[in-house]
């Protein structure tokens, strides 16, 4: 195991429970650090560790299936304490014990963890 059990533990930190993760992956069937794309990752370490850096450009493989990842994503609220909101051309998921929200942006390939209603705000990022 690979960026799935990065991915496992990233989760358990933001206070997933383990079991239910793990259960969640093979339901969806991702297995492998192929189907775990770095960018979630990355983007699941920021809001980790509560860094607010702006708009993050991130690419999707043309190579990789991501609907299962993208399924995933959507389930988040049944892990997590997190809403999610589909608006679309981007997606919001807001995490009220962290004072964060973060959203993914598939107009523009980019996503953003900022604190609560602050997303859309000119506001330098550690605002």
């Amino acid at each position: 195991m690979g960026a799935d059990t990065s991915l496992v533990q990233l989760l358990v930190d933001l206070g997933a429970v383990e079991e239910a993760v793990r259960t969640r992956l093979a339901d969806q069937e991702i297995e492998g650090a192929e189907a775990v794309p770095t960018w979630l990752l990355d983007m699941l370490r920021a809001v980790r560790d509560g860094e607010r850096d702006g708009w993050i450009d991130y690419s999707r493989s043309t190579d990789v299936d991501d609907t299962n990842v993208l399924d995933f994503l959507r389930g988040l609220p049944e892990l997590l304490p997190v809403t999610y909101e589909n608006n679309e051309e981007s997606w919001l998921f807001a995490l009220p014990d962290r004072d964060l929200e973060v959203t993914i942006s598939w107009e523009g390939s980019c996503y953003k963890v900022s604190r609560l209603g602050r997303t859309w705000d000119e506001a330098p990022a550690g605002d």
